[in-house]
């Protein structure tokens, strides 16, 4: 029983890196969108940032250039926000 409760958690996440890798070419549109058109509307900036950051905790998923990338904008538009993302991306680094 344990072995197959452990192959379909080993499937789960497959699944979500999939999911998180087809997601994130669909957030780097939106990067470039954002930061191409000079956007300022913080909760769609803080959405992508939210975006990747689901990506980066997936394991293997990817996102971390995208995530300076955009973080890096932010912080002209609001840097405590941008700070907090900042902390929450290091957290996850360094699991």
């Amino acid at each position: 029983m344990a072995r197959t409760n452990l192959k379909w958690l080993d499937k789960a996440f497959v699944k979500a890196r999939c999911a998180a890798r087809e997601s994130l070419a669909y957030i780097r549109e939106d990067i470039n969108d954002i930061i191409d058109n000079n956007i300022t509307s913080e909760p769609r900036i803080e959405t992508a940032l939210d975006s990747l950051i689901t990506c980066l905790r997936i394991s293997g998923a990817g996102g971390e250039k995208e995530f300076k990338r955009l973080n890096g904008y932010y912080a002209g538009i609001n840097k405590e926000n941008s700070d907090f993302y900042r902390r929450s991306y290091q957290e996850i680094v360094k699991e």
